[in-house]
């Protein structure tokens, strides 16, 4: 009789454990059902690898980790949309600081390469631009420079034979003087 009294106890207390480990497989994965983070329902599966609940939480899991994947999709899809959208500003504005402000915002973009490069080639053609600019303005004063010193020597030479046909008159002047004064000498 006591033998099975005491197998009738052990009984009752593993039956009362059984009970206990069921309540408590139940509370937590109450628990982590209201949490309803894929952290809950990993502590919980990581807690009670055999759990009444196994299934259960690992729906929820992958069903969380789905809805986490389609809205990182989601917010992706809708990044590279503003990046192509800035970069469309950017390209349209096709200027450093338009590329530069683009690549502010969006450093490490879909188009960050394509930015840098258009900066390099508008900063090629400017520089272009500047050198050409300079090589026309240097063409340009030597120009100036030439036509001016055209300009001084004609003078000069005007002003040349301005002197010397003032001499021949003045001579001629001269000559037509002597001449009268013999003239009136040779009657007198």
């Amino acid at each position: 009789a006591r033998e099975r009294r005491l197998a009738a106890e052990r009984e009752a207390e593993k039956k009362a454990g059984e009970e206990k480990r069921v309540r408590e497989d139940d509370s937590f994965y109450q628990s982590a059902v209201m949490m309803n983070t894929p952290q809950s329902y990993t502590t919980y599966l990581t807690n009670y690898p055999n759990g009444r609940h196994v299934e259960e939480a690992q729906k929820k899991l992958e069903a969380l980790d789905a809805e986490a994947a389609e809205k990182a999709r989601a917010v992706a899809e809708d990044a590279a949309k503003k990046d192509d959208q800035a970069f469309l500003v950017a390209s349209n504005g096709n200027s450093i600081q338009a590329y530069n402000a683009y690549l502010i915002s969006f450093p490490n973009g879909r188009h960050s390469e394509e930015a840098n490069a258009k900066i390099a080639g508008i900063k090629e053609q400017e520089d272009a631009q500047r050198e050409k600019d300079a090589v026309d303005l240097a063409l340009r004063q030597q120009e100036n420079a030439a036509a001016r010193e055209r300009r001084l020597a004609a003078e000069r030479e005007a002003e040349k034979k301005a002197g010397e046909e003032k001499r021949v008159r003045e001579d001629a002047s001269f000559y037509q003087s002597a001449v009268m004064m013999n003239t009136q000498q040779s009657y007198t």
